[in-house]
C-alpha cells in the first residue's frame, strides 16, 4: 500500500520536475477523486499537448533527410490514454501511436507523470520511478525492483544476484531485473512492430542511399534511429515460446500476408489448368510442387523484407539428404551510402534464399502429412496384420490345435494360394473332451461355490440345538425375479431377496427393469440411435455436395466466401423432393444418391406413423397432407441462444393486445394481475401482453417433447384456438416470428424423420412391453379392491402425438419407475443452480481432456488392441487397415464419392446391432448433457447446442473412432471367423450361440424385423462378440450411472467396464472350451492363452529384454516405485528403455496405455507390500497389502474428479479445499498472499488445468521446440514427446538427485513438527487429566511414529543406494532433516534416534498451569506431574537404538526380555535409600495427592489410539540413582552401548 503524499515542499525535492498542478493532481486522486478530472487532469491536457503553434512558420525543403513522422490528432491521443488508464487492450495501430504520446506527455511537467502510466502500459520501461504513486501512474522504482528480484531469487534457484540491477537467471541468460514491472508479451509485440517498421524502412531508404551514394545516408540514419528506439524502449530478445510467437506474429504478418495476396491471382490460374490434367498422378504431383512453389515464393519474400542485420536463419538440409551450403552474409561494418546500401541488399536477397527453402519445406510438410496420416495408418495395420498372422501361425493356432486333438498345421489355409491343408485329428475324442470336461468342470465348480458361499446370505442364518441352519426354507427364484419383489411379501424368503435386491441392482445394467423389458428398451434406444444417424449422415452429406455445388458455380476467381443462403436454395430442392413436389431427375446430380437414401427412411416412417396414430383430429389433418408432410423448423427449438430481436417481440406484443381485447377471459385476467396502483387499464393490458409473449419463449427453450405438442399448447391454451397446428406453418405470422421460424432444410428434414421415428420406435417398444407385460401379470386393466399397491401408469415419455394402451394399465410402483425413470436424489440435486454448474463445469473439462486431446485420441487408438490380442482375434479373418479406412470414411466422406447408400446403411446397421458409437469416455459425457437437458437451463441447451457444432462434433466423432475402429475389426473377424466354423449350417450355429452367449436364440433379425436369415444370424452374433468383449458404454451398471452425476471419479465406466469384461470374457471363454465343436471350443483356448499373454507374460518378457539391453533390472526399477516416482505412480509399471547416465532415468510408464491396469495395479500394491518383509510380520503386511490393493481398486471410483480437484486445491481450508496445495504438495498461492492475489492465483490455477489437452501438449511442443532452438533443452526431448503420442505410453526423464532432494524436504517436517502437532503434545488446558502417566503414553506413540518415520527415511537411503547415487549427495539431501546425528545413525548403523521433547514447551506448560491455580486460589501444581521428566527420560532411554530393518514390535520385545534379565539379575542387590533415612511427607504435597485421587485423571477412561499397538511398559522408579562417576543409572549402564550411553549423557546435560 502506497503511503500518503508528503506536504509539497518535502516532495519536491524527491521530485523535481514536476509541477504544483500535478501534485495538486496526485492529491486529488489520492482523496477518492476521478483521474479524469482534477487541476491536472489527463485529458484536460490532451489538447495542449497536440497543438499547433500557427505563428511558427518553417521553409520546407523538397527533399528531407529525416524520416517523416506519425502525424497524431487530439482525438487519437484521448482514445488510447483512455484505454490506458481503464486497462483495456490496445490493437497494434493503437501501440505504434503510444510512442509519439509519450514524447509530448514528457516534454510537458503537468503530464510527465502520466507518460509513465503509458510506458508501463505498452510493456516499457519507466522513465521516472516513484514508490509512493499508484501503479497506474508510476512504476516501480529501483528500489522495489531490486527487492522484488531479491524476492524471486529465493524462490528460484537459478536466478543469480550479480549487482542491484543484474540478476540473470542461469537457464534462459536473462537478466531478470528488467522484466519487472513489463507484460512481457506486449512488450515483444511493440518489439515486432519496431522490426517491422525498421524492414520496411530500409525498402525505402536502400533505393536512394543506392542512387544518391553518401547524400543523405538514410540507411545508415534509419539504423541508428533503430538502435536508439530499441534500447531506450528497454526492449530485449525473446525467452519463451510465446513471446517469439507474438514477435514473429506481428513482423511476418504484414510483408506475408502482402506476399500471399500478390501470388494469389498467379496460384489460382495455375491450379486452374493443372484441375484439367487427366493422369491422377501427374495431377496431383504437379499441383504438390505448385503448393510448395506457392510457399516458397511467399516465405521468401517476407524474409528478404524482414532479414536484418543480426538476424541468422537456416534452412534444414532434410537430414543431410540434400547439401545445404553455409550462407556467408556481407559485411557492413565501416561502409556508408552505397557500400552499406548495396550490402544490405545483397544480404537481403540471401535472407528471401533461406526464406525460399523454408518454404518450401513447410509446403513439403503440408503436402505430406495427409499422405504421411494415410500411409502411416496403412503401415500400421498391415504390421499389425502381418505380426497377427505370426502370432496364429506360430502360437495360437498350433496350441489351439493340439489341445482339442488337431494336428497343428492341418485345416491350414496354403500362403498365397486358394488351398486348405486337409484336417486331420490325431485324437477325436479323448484330448478335446478332456479339454471339454476341464472347461465345465471349472464353469459349474465355481457356479457351484460362488452359490454355497452366498446361500447363507440369501436365506439368513438361525442357531439351535440342532447345529447351524438356514432361516428361510424354499426355492430360490432367478434373480431377475428379485426386482419386482416386495419387502411386505408375505413370503419370508421373498422378503429377505427383495432387501437383498436394493443394492445389488445398483451392480446391474438393468437395474430394476426386468430383463426382457430392459431388453426391448435397449433395442428401441438403438434404433432410435441408429436411425438419427443415418439420417444425420444423409443430411451432412447433402450439405457438404451443395456447398461444393454452389462453389463450382460461382466460378474460379470469385473470392468471396459460399453464401448460406445458395447453399439452403439447394438443400431447399430435397425438400421439395422429399415432399414430392419435383421427381428425383430435377436434382442436381450430386444430390440425388444422398436425397433417395433419405425418401427411402421418410416414406415407410410416414406410412407407419400415420397408422400408428389415434384416431381423431390430428390423424385426420395428416391424412391429405402426408405425402408432402414436412415441419417447420422452429429457432427457439434448434438454437440454445436464440433471442428474438426487439422490433420482433413489438410485433408479437402487439398482435397479443389485439387478442386480449377481442378475448373477456383473457382481459379480465390481465386486469386481475396487472391493475394494481398507479397502472392503468391499458398499461395493466400491455404488461399482460408481454408476460405471455415472455413465456412463450421461456417455456419453448425448457420444453422437452415433441415440439408440435407444445405449438398445439400455444394455438389452445394462450392464443385461444381451435386451429389444429401438424406442421406449424399454421400459427400466425407474428408468432411463427417470434419463435424464430427459420428456411433451414437440414432441421425440418431432421426434425420431421426423427421425431416420426422415435414416436415409432417407442411406441413400438411400450406395446411389446405390454404384451409380455400382461402374459406374466405385471400389469393389470383394471384395480381390485385387493390391488392397493397398484397405481395407473399414465402418460410415459418418448411418444409425441402417438399413444399406447400401456398407459391405461395399473402396476405397481417398482414397475412404473422402470417404464419411467426414477426420480432419485441426484435428479433432486439438479435442481439447484450450483450443483447443475459444477456438473456442467465438470463435463466441459473432461470433453477438453479426452475429446480435445491429441495425446488421449492416440492413446486411445493404439491401446485398444490390447483387448483384440488378448481374444486371440488375429491371423487374418480381419484387417486393420480396413477398419481404419471404413471409420475415417465415415467422419470424413461427407461430400465425397464414398459416401452412397450403401455405406451410410452400413454404418447405421452397426449401430442397430449395437457395437458402433459405444466409446466409454464419449457416450459417458454425452449421457451427463442428455441427463442435465431432460430440465435444461441456457447453459445446459448452450452445451447442448455446442456439440452439435461441426469443430465439437468432429473431435467427439474422431474420439469415438479409437473406440469404433478396433470394434469394426472386432466384428469383421468374428463373422468371417463363425462363416468359416459353420459355412451355412443355421442349426449348429444356433446351438453354439446359445451356449456362448447364455440366451435364448432370438429368431426375429434386429435389421429386418422379420425372421433370421443365416446371414442375419452370422451378423448379430458377431456383433455380439464384438459388443460384450469390448468396451461398450450402454452396458455399464446403475451405479456408474449415478456416480458419474457426482463431483467424484473421472470415467468411472471404464473400470466398471474392465471389471465385467474379465468375468464375461473368462466366462465366455470356458463355455466356448467347453463346446461340442471342435472350432468353438479352440476359439475358447485362443482366448484363454491370449488373456494369459496380455494380462502378463509378455509384459514380463519384454522386461527381461530391456533390463538385459538398459542394465536397469527390477530391482532398481522397484526402488525407483517405491521411493522416487509420484504416488499416484506408486503402483504403475515402468520399464527402461536407456541405459541409466548421470543419475538420470529414462523409462516407459506402460500403464498409461495397459487397458487392463486397474486390474494389475491392486495386485502389484498388493505384492510391494508383501514382498520383501520378515516372515515374522506377514500377517501385518498381507492386512496391509490387502488395504493397498482394495485402495487401487476403489480409487476411481471415489477421488476427486479432475475437473473438482483444481477447485478444492484453490479453496481454503475453511472452505473443505486443501489452502493453496496441490495433491502432490505443489503451491498454487503463498499462505502471506493478499486475498485478492489469492483469489487470482486460484482462479488461473483452475482456468489452466482445466484446458483443453490439445492446448497444453501444444505448449509442451512449443516449450521444447523453443528451448532446443536456444540451445538449452534436450535435443531427444521433443522425438520422446513425439514417440510418446504415438504410442500412447509416456516416456519420461526422471533427474534422480532433483526428485531426491524433493523427497528429503518432505521428510524434514515428519521428523519433528508434525510429529506433535496432531496430539497437541505441549498443551496446557487439560494438565489436571494429562498427567504422567498419559503423558508417558502420548509420547510412547510419538516415538512409534517417529520410528516409522526414520524406517521410511532408511528405505528411502537404501533404494536411492540401489540406484546408484552416492552416499555423499544422499547425506548432502538429507541435511535438510537439519539432524546430522540422526542422518548419521539412519544411514550408517540403521538405528532408530528417539523423538527429543523441547523443555521449554514443557516448562512454559508447568508456568501456565501455575498461573491458572495461583489466579484461581487453587494448590500449586506439582512440577513433575506437569512435567514428568523422569516418565520423559525414560520413554528415549528405552527407545534409543531401536533396529530400524525390524519392526517397532519386534524391538520392544527385544527391549523388555533385556530389562527383566537384568532385574532378575539385580533383585538381590536392591538399592535402598543412603542410610535407611526415608524422606519427610510435605502435607502440601499429600493434599494435592489427595485432591488428584478425585480429579478428571483418576476415573479417566483413555481411548485406545488409532489401531496402534500399545507401547511397552517399562519398569522404572521414580527415584532411580544415578552413578556419579558414570552419569548413568544401573539400567543404562547395563542396557546402553558406548555410543548410546555418549548420547544419553549429552541429553542429561
Amino acid at each position: 500500500m502506497a503511503e500518503k503524499l508528503p506536504p509539497y515542499e518535502e516532495w519536491k525535492l524527491d521530485n523535481p520536475g514536476y509541477s504544483k498542478t500535478y501534485y495538486d493532481q496526485l492529491k486529488h486522486i489520492e482523496e477518492g477523486g476521478s483521474p479524469y478530472t482534477g487541476p491536472a487532469s489527463l485529458f484536460s491536457n490532451v489538447a495542449k499537448l497536440f497543438k499547433r503553434d500557427k505563428t511558427v512558420k518553417e521553409d520546407t525543403p523538397k527533399y528531407d533527410n529525416k524520416l517523416p513522422e506519425v502525424k497524431l490528432t487530439t482525438k487519437d491521443a484521448d482514445k488510447i490514454i483512455k484505454k490506458v488508464v481503464l486497462n483495456e487492450t490496445l490493437d497494434l495501430k493503437e501501440l505504434v501511436k503510444t510512442a509519439d504520446i509519450k514524447i509530448k506527455a514528457q516534454e510537458n511537467p503537468e503530464t510527465m507523470g502520466w507518460a509513465n502510466a503509458l510506458i508501463f502500459a505498452t510493456g516499457g520501461p519507466l522513465s521516472v520511478r516513484d514508490d509512493n504513486l499508484p501503479l497506474s501512474y508510476a512504476g516501480f522504482s529501483d528500489k522495489k525492483k531490486t527487492e522484488i528480484a531479491n524476492e524471486l531469487m529465493l524462490v528460484n534457484a537459478n536466478i543469480v544476484k550479480i549487482n542491484d540491477t543484474t540478476y540473470v537467471d542461469t537457464n534462459t541468460g536473462q537478466n531478470i531485473y528488467q522484466d519487472i514491472g513489463k507484460n512481457r508479451l506486449t512488450a515483444q509485440a511493440m518489439n515486432g512492430l519496431l522490426e517491422a517498421g525498421y524492414s520496411f524502412g530500409q525498402m525505402l531508404t536502400i533505393p536512394i542511399d543506392l542512387a544518391f551514394d553518401e547524400k543523405f545516408e538514410l540507411t545508415q540514419k534509419l539504423d541508428n534511429l533503430y538502435n536508439k528506439m530499441y534500447e531506450g524502449g528497454g526492449f530485449r530478445d525473446p525467452n519463451t515460446m510465446g513471446e517469439q510467437v507474438t514477435k514473429t506474429l506481428v513482423e511476418y504478418g504484414v510483408p506475408f500476408g502482402l506476399a500471399s495476396k500478390l501470388l494469389r491471382p498467379l496460384n489460382l490460374v495455375l491450379k486452374s489448368k493443372l484441375s484439367k490434367l487427366n493422369n491422377k498422378a501427374v495431377r496431383y504431383s504437379t499441383k504438390a510442387a505448385l503448393s510448395v512453389g506457392f510457399n516458397a515464393a511467399s516465405f521468401g519474400a517476407a524474409e528478404f523484407v524482414v532479414g536484418n542485420p543480426g538476424d541468422t536463419i537456416n534452412a534444414p538440409d532434410f537430414w543431410g539428404l540434400i547439401d545445404n551450403p553455409e550462407i556467408m552474409f556481407e559485411g557492413e561494418e565501416g561502409k556508408t551510402g552505397r557500400n552499406l546500401a548495396l550490402a544490405r541488399l545483397k544480404n537481403k536477397i540471401r535472407f528471401g534464399y533461406e526464406g525460399t527453402k523454408i518454404g518450401a519445406t513447410w509446403g513439403l510438410v503440408g503436402r505430406a502429412a495427409p499422405l504421411g496420416l494415410k500411409y502411416g495408418l496403412k503401415t500400421a495395420g498391415g504390421v499389425f496384420n502381418y505380426g497377427g498372422k505370426v502370432a496364429n501361425a506360430t502360437v495360437l493356432s498350433p496350441l489351439g490345435k493340439i489341445a482339442t486333438g488337431q494336428v497343428p498345421l492341418s485345416g491350414m489355409k496354403v500362403p498365397f494360394t486358394k488351398y486348405t491343408t486337409p484336417t486331420l485329428m490325431y485324437s477325436k475324442s479323448i484330448v478335446p473332451g478332456a479339454s471339454r470336461l476341464a472347461a465345465q468342470g471349472l464353469r459349474k465348480g465355481g457356479k457351484l461355490a460362488m452359490f454355497k458361499a452366498i446361500e447363507p446370505i440369501l436365506r439368513g442364518v438361525t442357531v439351535g440345538k440342532k447345529g447351524i441352519g438356514f432361516k428361510n426354507k424354499g426355492e430360490i427364484p432367478p434373480f431377475d425375479e428379485w426386482k419386482l419383489l416386495t419387502t411386505t411379501n408375505t413370503n419370508p424368503l421373498k422378503a429377505r431377496l427383495a432387501k437383498i435386491a436394493r443394492p445389488v441392482n445398483y451392480l446391474t445394467k438393468e437395474f430394476r427393469t426386468p430383463n426382457a423389458i430392459y431388453k426391448l428398451q435397449e433395442q428401441a434406444g438403438l434404433n432410435i440411435k441408429s436411425e438419427n444417424r443415418v439420417v444425420n449422415k444423409y443430411l451432412q452429406d447433402l450439405e457438404a455436395r451443395a456447398y461444393q455445388l454452389v462453389k463450382a458455380q460461382n466460378g474460379l476467381f470469385n473470392k468471396k466466401p459460399v453464401s448460406p443462403l445458395e447453399i439452403e436454395n439447394q438443400m431447399q430442392l430435397v425438400v421439395a423432393y422429399l415432399k414430392n413436389q419435383i421427381s428425383k431427375n430435377k436434382l442436381p446430380k450430386e444430390l440425388q444418391d444422398s436425397a433417395e437414401g433419405l425418401k427411402k427412411r421418410l416414406k415407410p416412417a410416414k406410412s407407419k406413423y400415420l397408422n400408428m396414430l389415434p384416431e381423431g383430429d390430428f390423424q385426420n389433418a395428416l391424412i391429405p397432407i402426408i405425402n408432402s408432410y414436412m415441419r417447420k423448423s422452429m429457432a427457439v427449438t434448434t438454437n440454445p441462444l436464440y433471442n428474438p430481436p426487439k422490433e420482433v417481440v413489438e410485433e408479437s406484443v402487439k398482435a397479443m393486445l389485439k387478442l386480449i381485447n377481442k378475448n373477456r377471459g383473457m382481459k379480465e385476467e390481465a386486469i386481475d394481475v396487472f391493475k394494481k396502483k398507479g397502472v392503468t387499464r391499458k398499461q395493466a393490458l400491455r404488461l399482460f401482453a408481454e408476460a405471455t409473449v415472455r413465456n412463450m419463449i421461456v417455456d419453448a427453450k425448457t420444453y422437452t417433447g415433441d415440439p408440435i405438442k407444445y405449438l398445439n399448447q400455444i394455438s389452445k391454451d394462450i392464443l385461444k384456438s381451435d386451429k389444429l397446428i401438424v406442421t406449424g406453418g399454421e400459427l400466425p405470422k407474428s408468432i411463427r416470428k417470434l419463435l424464430g421460424e427459420e428456411k433451414n432444410a437440414q432441421s425440418e428434414i431432421l426434425q420431421t424423420i426423427t421425431e416420426m421415428i422415435t414416436g415409432i420406435e417407442t411406441k413400438k417398444m411400450y406395446d411389446e412391453i405390454l404384451e409380455i407385460g400382461l402374459k406374466k401379470g405385471w400389469f393389470k386393466k383394471n384395480k381390485g379392491t385387493l390391488d392397493t399397491t397398484l397405481q395407473p401408469i399414465g402418460n410415459l415419455p418418448g411418444l409425441g402425438m402417438l399413444r399406447t394402451n400401456l398407459s391405461d394399465m395399473f402396476a405397481n410402483p417398482t414397475m412404473i419407475q422402470a417404464l419411467r425413470g426414477s426420480q432419485g436424489i441426484i435428479d433432486m440435486l439438479l435442481k439447484s443452480n450450483a450443483y447443475r454448474a459444477l456438473m456442467q463445469f465438470k463435463t466441459g473439462v473432461q470433453f477438453g481432456k479426452t475429446g480435445l486431446s491429441f495425446d488421449t485420441q492416440m492413446r486411445n487408438v493404439v491401446s485398444t488392441p490390447m483387448f483384440v490380442i488378448g481374444y486371440g482375434w488375429i491371423g487374418g479373418k480381419g484387417s486393420v487397415d480396413d477398419a481404419f479406412k471404413f471409420i475415417y470414411n465415415d467422419i470424413t466422406g461427407a461430400g465425397k464419392k464414398i459416401t452412397n447408400q450403401a455405406f451410410v446403411e452400413r454404418v447405421g446397421k452397426g449401430i442397430k446391432l449395437g457395437y458402433l458409437d459405444e466409446s466409454i469416455e464419449a457416450q459417458e459425457m454425452l449421457a451427463v448433457i442428455k441427463k442435465l437437458n431432460e430440465n435444461p437451463n441456457m447453459v445446459d441447451r448452450w452445451m447442448s447446442g455446442g456439440l452439435k457444432t461441426k469443430f465439437i462434433d468432429r473431435a467427439t466423432q474422431f474420439y469415438q473412432a479409437g473406440d469404433n475402429v478396433w470394434k469394426e475389426y472386432a466384428y469383421v473377424w468374428n463373422r468371417n471367423n463363425l462363416n468359416n466354423i459353420f459355412k451355412g449350417n443355421k442349426k449348429e450355429l444356433i446351438k453354439q450361440e446359445e451356449l456362448v452367449t447364455g440366451q435364448k436364440y432370438n429368431p426375429v433379425s434386429k435389421i429386418t424385423n422379420k425372421t433370421k436369415t443365416y446371414d442375419d444370424a452370422v451378423d448379430e452374433f458377431a456383433a455380439w462378440y464384438a459388443r460384450n468383449l469390448m468396451p461398450t458404454y450402454s452396458l455399464v451398471p446403475e451405479a456408474v450411472r449415478v456416480i458419474r452425476m457426482t463431483p467424484i471419479g473421472s470415467f468411472i465406466s471404464w473400470p466398471s467396464e474392465i471389471l465385467r469384461l474379465t468375468g464375461v470374457s473368462a466366462r465366455t471363454a470356458l463355455r466356448e472350451a467347453s463346446s461340442t465343436n471342435v472350432a468353438i471350443q479352440q476359439n475358447g483356448l485362443r482366448k484363454l492363452m491370449g488373456m494369459t499373454l496380455t494380462l502378463g507374460a509378455a509384459g514380463a518378457v519384454m522386461d527381461r529384454v530391456f533390463e538385459q539391453y538398459t542394465g536397469v533390472d527390477s530391482a532398481m526399477i522397484k526402488a525407483f516405485r517405491r521411493s522416487f516416482a509420484y504416488e499416484y505412480d506408486r503402483n504403475s509399471r515402468f520399464t527402461a528403455v536407456q541405459p541409466m547416465k548421470d543419475n538420470t532415468l529414462t523409462l516407459v510408464n506402460s500403464s498409461y496405455a495397459d487397458v487392463w491396469d486397474y486390474l494389475k495395479k491392486p495386485m502389484r500394491a498388493f505384492l510391494n507390500q508383501i514382498g520383501e518383509k520378515d516372515t515374522k510380520v506377514i500377517d501385518n503386511n498381507v492386512a496391509l497389502g490387502i488395504y493397498e490393493a482394495a485402495k487401487e481398486f476403489a480409487e476411481p471410483f471415489f477421488t476427486q474428479n479432475l475437473a473438482i480437484e483444481p477447485i478444492i486445491d484453490a479453496l481454503p481450508t475453511d472452505l473443505m479445499g486443501r489452502g493453496g496445495k496441490t495433491t502432490e504438495g505443489y503451491g498454487v498461492y503463498s499462505p502471506t498472499d493478499a486475498w485478492g492475489t489469492k483469489i487470482y492465483k486460484g482462479i488461473e490455477h483452475i482456468i489452466q488445468t482445466a484446458l483443453p489437452g490439445t492446448i497444453l501438449q501444444a505448449k509442451k511442443y512449443g516449450d521444447i521446440a523453443y528451448d532446443i532452438y536456444k540451445g538449452r533443452g534436450d535435443p531427444n526431448a521433443a522425438w520422446q514427446k513425439f514417440i510418446s503420442t504415438l504410442t500412447g505410453r509416456k516416456i519420461q526423464k526422471f533427474d534422480l538427485l532433483k526428485i531426491m532432494n524433493q523427497k528429503a524436504g518432505n521428510f524434514a517436517s515428519t521428523i519433528k513438527g508434525d510429529l506433535t502437532l496432531s496430539e497437541s503434545f505441549y498443551r496446557s488446558s487439560d494438565w489436571e487429566t494429562r498427567g504422567p502417566n498419559q503423558i508417558e503414553k502420548e509420547f510412547n506413540q510419538i516415538q512409534k511414529e517417529s520410528f516409522i518415520q526414520q524406517q521410511k527415511i532408511l528405505q528411502f537411503v537404501m533404494d536411492a543406494r540401489t540406484l546408484g547415487i552416492p552416499d555423499y549427495k544422499i547425506a548432502e539431501s538429507l541435511k535438510r532433516l537439519k539432524n546430522d546425528q540422526l542422518v548419521s545413525n539412519i544411514m550408517y548403523g540403521a538405528k532408530f534416534t528417539p523423538y527429543t521433547y523441547y523443555s521449554s514447551a514443557f516448562e512454559k506448560r508447568y508456568e501456565t498451569a501455575r498461573r491458572e491455580a495461583e489466579l484461581n486460589d487453587r494448590p500449586l501444581p506439582d512440577y513433575n506431574y506437569v512435567y514428568p521428566i523422569g516418565k520423559l527420560e525414560t520413554v528415549m532411554a528405552n527407545h534409543i537404538g531401536l533396529d530400524l530393518n525390524k519392526s517397532y514390535e519386534e524391538n520392544m520385545k527385544l527391549k523388555e526380555e533385556q530389562i527383566k534379565g537384568l532385574l532378575q539379575n539385580n533383585n538381590q542387590n536392591e538399592i535402598v535409600p543412603e542410610n535407611n533415612i526415608i524422606p519427610e511427607k510435605n502435607q502440601l504435597d499429600e493434599d494435592v495427592l489427595e485432591l488428584l485421587k478425585n480429579s478428571k485423571e483418576a476415573s479417566l477412561n483413555t481411548p485406545p489410539l488409532d489401531s496402534q499397538p500399545e507401547a511397552i511398559a517399562v519398569t522404572e522408579t521414580a527415584s532411580a540413582p544415578i552413578n556419579e562417576k558414570t552419569g548413568l543409572t544401573t539400567t543404562e549402564t547395563a542396557l546402553l552401548s558406548p555410543l548410546e550411553q555418549s548420547i544419553r549423557l549429552k541429553q542429561r546435560a
